[in-house]
């Protein structure tokens, strides 16, 4: 904001906040005042509908807030439970009991005297109780504003109480709040009924009601909305800007290619194909994102690409997350590529950097490099690269599928993704990449049919797997980390050891343990992963227990039965992807969930996934469980980190502020400060 200087001041021209706090400001991303006045509350107390402590409403389904200081603490010690922490409140109408399952240590933190806000859906047990509720320590003190304004709630870091934050945050308001500048046009507010920048960041700290809020909110997130909007639209105009020689579309390997096929094209091939080859004839370069369920046939689809800028006299870079990724796609891909006459090879860590490969690469004769990380390294260098495909490209960070990119001169990008990207998110997507969807499978598939199995049947089933095998049919069992063991994280990669235990589980189980078994992860050598992917593939192996690795890239023929582990800790465009490596013939495959999920939204998240096969649907409910997440590569794309990310949940507001950048931007509306890229994005190519 350079035209007014002092909301660029140091939040330590505020009293009472020296170098210690100003730390602690910064931790929140609170540096300058402009910063303070910007951070969004975590939530707000409604004070105008709180409860006595002693009289709860008779509909008990609903949460309930009620604001009253704590009159006892003590640890209870439930049999075969962790301690927990009984603290109980009381406003003068009557005692309420909050019980802190399994966190006992509340107790010494949450004492007589305290002043609590509660909320959680009250309980009858021998008197009025909340279970596990929200909490907040209010401090002693009156609180800003009325008795019965909404009382804002910060997020805090170590060292700072909401009290002191709300006080610096007043001081900054009133001091500086009403030289907040618009960002919007005043055509835009009107139009849309927003309140200005300066009145909504007042709402935000100190609203009167909830309406202000509720207001102040419908404004920030129109316009992250739109900003995020308007600068797509940017950086794919400046990316277009380039131009480059237009492909040969109508080439001999291009009109081969149909003819070697081993099945006839879906209709929705023909047409994402369609769209590809007319982007890489246009005199700009191609900004596609090709995506599609599971199975439904993109490897294909860029082949076709492939084979255009081969036809067309230029080399092409085909990358992917991982090793075993990059050996199937080059595995799948060399009977195409030696009936077509295209030369490729694979590079990955394991190849020699200035080694024959890499030396041929330079020198024009060899036209497709197919590789893991290995493509972005300096050593490796094109003649004159024409064609960029990325699988999986939410796997690779900004600088990384940048670097690669920059190999050439403004190359056609064409960005694969197995996720299905929710619809309602594709008005985003398209901000600044075309988008290709292939909705439509192979004919002939069945869908995979998704149980969950109860602890009780789990013998039953490797019964009945067993007789799979018997016929022919092998199974993966994938294993997610176990908390405590390497100290791995539930998030991460299953450490060996977990799936050592559990091969050595199997193994156990009178109806497995003659069948040949063999472990896959990633701590496993180049050499051991190929030899054990291949014994997969060929048949070799009836049982694989692995980790997430065989999400992308781990297929077999035989395989037609899929077991999770501890299903519930992954999300459901991860179960998606893992059951898809099964189901792709015409022959009926299983996806079978183990483990008791801890949490209904566990158990919810489960249920959806056994009662949907599309990738689609499956993504949209997706959102709707977590929020958009990562799946906008927001922080991966240079963006910062969404402060409001459910405005990208309605399709409505994204459709509204698509059209309306579209508009500013033709019109030279646009804020001054949302022209501006820094120089790692300026040239950036969509999507990465």
């Amino acid at each position: 904001m350079p035209e007014f200087p002092e909301l660029n001041a140091p939040v330590t021209d505020l009293p009472g906040v020296g170098a210690a706090r100003a730390r602690m400001l910064a931790a929140l991303g609170a540096r300058a005042v402009g910063d303070l006045l910007t951070l969004v509350p975590r939530r707000w107390i409604d004070r105008s509908r709180l409860h006595r402590t002693g009289a709860m409403p008779e509909t008990r389904d609903e949460p309930v807030t009620v604001i009253a200081p704590v009159t006892r603490t003590r640890v209870a010690r439930p049999p075969g439970r962790p301690p927990a922490a009984r603290v109980t409140v009381d406003d003068g109408s009557g005692p309420l009991t909050a019980w802190f399952w399994g966190r006992g240590y509340l107790a010494s933190a949450l004492t007589p005297g305290t002043l609590l806000a509660l909320t959680g859906i009250p309980r009858h047990r021998r008197g009025w109780c909340l279970d596990n509720p929200e909490y907040e320590m209010l401090d002693d003190g009156p609180e800003p504003g009325s008795r019965t304004s909404p009382l804002p709630v910060y997020p805090l870091t170590e060292g700072l109480n909401q009290r002191e934050l709300r006080r610096l945050i007043r001081i900054a308001l009133d001091r500086y709040g009403p030289q907040v500048p618009e960002t919007l046009p005043e055509s835009v507010l009107r139009e849309y009924h927003l309140p200005g920048r300066s009145e909504a960041i007042r709402f935000l700290h100190r609203p009167d009601t909830m309406a202000e809020v509720e207001a102040a909110l419908k404004r920030f997130r129109f316009e992250e909305a739109l900003r995020f909007q308007a600068r797509l639209l940017i950086r794919r105009a400046r990316y277009r800007e380039g131009s480059k020689s237009p492909r040969n579309v109508q080439g001999n390997r291009l009109a081969f290619l149909p003819s070697i096929l081993p099945y006839a094209l879906t209709g929705a091939q023909q047409r994402v194909i369609r769209e590809i080859l007319e982007d890489m004839a246009a005199p700009r370069p191609m900004a596609r994102l090709l995506q599609g369920d599971v199975g439904s046939g993109k490897t294909v689809v860029a082949l076709h690409a492939l084979a255009a800028a081969v036809d067309s006299g230029l080399q092409a870079a085909f990358l992917a997350p991982t090793e075993t990724l990059a050996e199937q796609h080059a595995l799948s891909l060399e009977p195409f590529f030696h009936r077509l006459g295209i030369r490729a090879t694979l590079l990955t860590a394991h190849t020699d950097p200035y080694g024959e490969a890499r030396r041929l690469l330079h020198l024009g004769r060899i036209d497709v490099a197919i590789g893991t990380h290995a493509l972005l390294q300096e050593y490796t260098v094109f003649q004159h690269l024409g064609l960029v495909i990325v699988d999986e490209q939410h796997r690779f960070g900004v600088l990384q599928r940048l670097r690669l990119a920059e190999k050439g001169e403004r190359p056609d990008l064409l960005q694969l993704s197995a996720t299905p990207i929710p619809r309602s998110l594709a008005a985003v997507a398209a901000g600044e990449l075309d988008v290709s969807v292939l909705d439509e499978l192979p004919p002939g598939r069945k869908p995979v049919k998704t149980a969950r199995i109860p602890e009780a049947k789990r013998a039953d089933m490797y019964r009945w797997v067993r007789e799979q095998v018997d016929a022919g049919i092998q199974a993966c069992v994938v294993c997610p980390a176990i908390e405590g063991e390497s100290g791995a994280p539930a998030d991460q990669e299953a450490p060996p050891t977990a799936l050592e235990a559990h091969l050595e589980y199997l193994r156990r189980q009178p109806p497995l343990r003659d069948l040949p078994m063999a472990c896959l992860h990633g701590r496993m050598s180049s050499p051991e992963k190929r030899q054990v992917f291949e014994g997969f593939r060929n048949g070799e192996i009836a049982i694989l227990v692995a980790t997430t690795m065989v999400e992308v890239g781990v297929e077999a023929p035989g395989a037609g039965i899929m077991i999770i582990e501890d299903a519930w800790r992954f999300g459901l465009s991860q179960l998606h992807q893992l059951r898809g490596r099964v189901g792709r013939g015409s022959r009926q495959d299983y996806c079978f969930l183990m483990g008791v999920p801890p949490t209904e939204e566990a158990r919810t998240r489960l249920d959806i996934l056994c009662g949907h096969v599309d990738g689609f649907a499956l993504a949209e409910e997706d959102l709707r469980l977590r929020g958009p997440g990562d799946l906008l590569g927001a922080r991966q794309s240079g963006e910062a980190a969404l402060r409001f990310p459910e405005a990208f949940e309605d399709s409505d507001l994204l459709r509204q502020t698509r059209q309306l950048a579209e508009d500013l931007l033709a019109g030279g509306r646009l804020p001054a400060e949302w022209l501006e890229d820094g120089e790692d994005t300026k040239d950036l190519p969509p999507g990465l």
